[in-house]
């Protein structure tokens, strides 16, 4: 699961945020604190924002999911499960794959045969994907997809995929 691994509070109740997957971003948090994170919208402890155990956390056993923030920085849905969670990292590694290829969506679209909508929707998380789409996804960038199964110290390729 992601992890943050740097955190600095900005202006506005905002957090700079780095994450575990070499990515970052900034999460406005404004209007997430309610409850029992409504203390934090005093400046001053707000600004005391730090890392512990890959979440951000505050003086006074403040904490927030990495899920979370990780979700705002990248503009994705709140995760609510973890699978919706685990969707979110997925759909922030393939855009940055196809950032890091240097290809465009329209170029990706081109050499995949996935409509280019279809690749925004990814992108975005507004669609779950299917193994083979992620597969011609991938090879359409100019790589190959592999799939492992871990159990315990054990890793088995899974191939056919």
């Amino acid at each position: 699961m992601i992890k943050v691994k740097n955190v600095a509070a900005l202006p506005d109740f905002a957090l700079a945020l780095d994450f575990s997957d070499g990515t970052s971003g900034v999460a406005p948090m404004k209007e997430h604190l309610t409850g029992m994170l409504a203390a934090l919208k005093d400046d001053a402890l707000f600004a005391r924002a730090f890392v512990e155990g890959g979440a951000v956390c505050w003086p006074g056993d403040l904490d927030i999911a990495s899920e979370f923030v990780y979700a705002l920085a990248h503009h994705l849905p709140r995760p609510r499960t973890l699978d919706q969670a685990k969707n979110n990292e997925l759909t922030v590694s393939l855009g940055e794959a196809r950032r890091l290829a240097g290809k465009t969506q329209v170029q990706l679209s081109e050499a995949s045969g996935i409509r280019q909508g279809d690749i925004s929707k990814i992108e975005s998380g507004t669609v779950d994907s299917r193994l083979s789409t992620i597969r011609r996804y991938v090879e359409g960038l100019g790589g190959e997809l592999e799939v492992v199964a871990r159990f315990g110290d054990k890793r088995m390729r899974i191939g056919g995929v």
